[in-house]
């Protein structure tokens, strides 16, 4: 009898078995229409998403705890979204930077549920449930079920995925959208299947629909393809023909972005950056540097990963870089796997590409509008935790340990009055609605104020600063100041000020709220 030997193969790592299962297509496997149907029905009744389902439950949890009310952007999409569709569309065209998909969204739910703050936040809401079951999917699609757990436990407590799934503007959206491209991308290089290349087609072009720096993860992507693609020419002779998948989903993303182009180009024609440097600049780190350096990004790095936080914590928490610095060397010298570094390049390349075009108005360099490389930043982290924790009780103990240091992120980000993302106006409008009487003028300042106290104090008679001269000569003037950290808003709260003091009234009152502040002024011998 004849014994077969098979020759002795050489170690493999569990990235490099993985890796060939990734980037490698499948051989088309042909069956028929029944055992299609048992496979699905068997797939459907196993338990493999009870784990995910139960996380990304315990993320809709925690999302549901919003402590803050409607800030300025937040009231300016209420406000656009309430418009009759086609005024919301040429207002976003004239006034607005951003592409139309989410205010859509926003539209067709003002009309169906109405505009309560949770009404409002609904699709953000939606959309970072969902995201945490996409990082699990993409965890496992890249490498294994352990980092997909990991990565939707992850991403369940994030602070930056948190906050955005409580805010009614495009990034929670966003940062789905951006998960999901990076997994079916993944899938179309395995797969090599008409429906992987066609939704990553769709997928690309919502991404820039929803946010036009998110553009910047979608060229990443395409690099990070393409340099699979020709590798796999040139190692395995494949004909340069297998390319044309790849091509056609490039020119169908190029196709559904097209109509948005002389619409993208009006908005910039017809907005200028100082006419948004309000709510824009104060999004900046807080602790203000000259440029774009060093710090500006790594101030953005622990945004991106622990949450916003106060000044001094950032700079603390900045002044650790060569800790990560030596992590990093760490993890270089256990072996970085292709997929790591492909996830790592949908990071690098966007950052550099917002750095070059931030380099005119540094204070436009924040996380929220590279909020497309969050999720690419949680999956990486998952990684890194799986590769350094062993198997069993090791991981439950490294997960539990990340989680701990994200929950404190979170529960600072959501709480601490010293946030420079948090805005009172809800509570600061609320005192004002509770003290007011017939005859009452709100005047705010700055001027983006108007659409949130429009949306609290509708009943009101509210006014900016140009309507200091129009004021009755009787009533009170309750004036609403905030966004501080701009450079000249003291000045011109100051003037508002002083402007009512000149027509005979005198304050009464003063009340901080986290970066809102109130005053109260009256007729000279009333006080309530």
């Amino acid at each position: 009898m004849t014994t077969t030997v098979t020759p002795p193969r050489g170690p493999e790592t569990e990235d490099q078995v993985a890796e060939t299962a990734v980037l490698t297509p499948l051989e088309p496997r042909f069956e028929s229409r029944q055992d299609r149907r048992t496979r699905i029905v068997a797939r459907s009744v196993r338990p493999t998403w009870v784990a995910p389902a139960a996380i990304a439950l315990f993320a809709l949890v925690v999302r549901l705890f919003v402590f803050r009310g409607l800030w300025v952007d937040e009231a300016i999409s209420v406000d656009q979204a309430h418009m009759s569709f086609g005024a919301m569309l040429e207002n976003l065209r004239t006034t607005d930077l951003h592409p139309p998909l989410h205010h859509t969204i926003l539209w067709v739910t003002e009309r169906l549920i109405g505009t309560s703050e949770f009404a409002v936040r609904l699709p953000s809401l939606v959309a970072g449930v969902l995201l945490v079951l996409v990082l699990y999917a993409t965890g496992r699609e890249l490498y294994d079920r352990r980092t997909g757990l990991i990565a939707a436990a992850i991403a369940s407590v994030a602070p930056l995925a948190v906050w955005y799934s409580q805010e009614a503007r495009m990034y929670g959206l966003l940062m789905l959208w951006s998960a999901l491209a990076v997994w079916v991308g993944f899938r179309a290089l395995r797969r090599n299947r008409r429906i992987d290349w066609a939704l990553l087609a769709v997928l690309s072009a919502a991404i820039v629909w929803t946010q036009y720096l998110g553009g910047l993860l979608v060229a990443a992507q395409q690099l990070v393809i393409v340099v699979v693609l020709v590798r796999r020419v040139l190692r395995d002779g494949k004909p340069w023909r297998s390319l044309l998948p790849w091509a056609a989903m490039a020119g169908g993303a190029l196709l559904l972005v097209a109509p948005l182009v002389p619409f993208g180009l009006d908005q910039l024609n017809g907005i200028s950056y100082q006419s948004l440097s309000g709510p824009i600049g104060s999004n900046a780190p807080a602790v203000h540097h000259p440029g774009i350096g060093l710090y500006t990004i790594i101030a953005n790095g622990v945004w991106a990963v622990l949450g916003y936080h106060a000044d001094s914590t950032v700079a603390i928490l900045v002044a650790l870089w060569p800790a990560g610095v030596l992590l990093a060397l760490f993890c270089l010298g256990r072996g970085w796997s292709t997929r790591t570094l492909a996830l790592l390049a949908m990071i690098v390349i966007p950052v550099a590409g917002f750095v070059v075009l931030s380099l005119n108005h540094p204070d436009l360099f924040t996380i929220r509008y590279l909020s497309a490389v969050v999720p690419v930043v949680l999956l990486l982290l998952a990684r890194l935790t799986a590769r350094l924790a062993p198997p069993g009780r090791g991981t439950v103990a490294a997960v539990g340990v990340v989680m701990l240091c994200l929950g404190v992120g979170l529960v600072d980000q959501q709480l601490s009055p010293d946030n420079p993302r948090r805005y009172d106006d809800r509570e600061a409008v609320h005192l004002i609605d509770h003290r007011a009487q017939a005859g009452d003028h709100i005047i705010y300042a700055p001027t983006y104020l108007r659409e949130v106290v429009r949306y609290y104090a509708p009943h009101i008679p509210a006014d900016n600063n140009g309507g200091v001269d129009k004021l009755p000569r009787r009533g009170r003037v309750f004036v609403v100041g905030s966004f501080f950290d701009v450079p000249g808003t003291y000045a011109e709260v100051g003037t508002v000020l002083t402007h009512i003091k000149e027509s005979g009234r005198t304050i009464v009152g003063h009340w901080h709220f986290v970066n809102v502040q109130v005053w109260e002024l009256a007729d000279r011998g009333r006080n309530r």
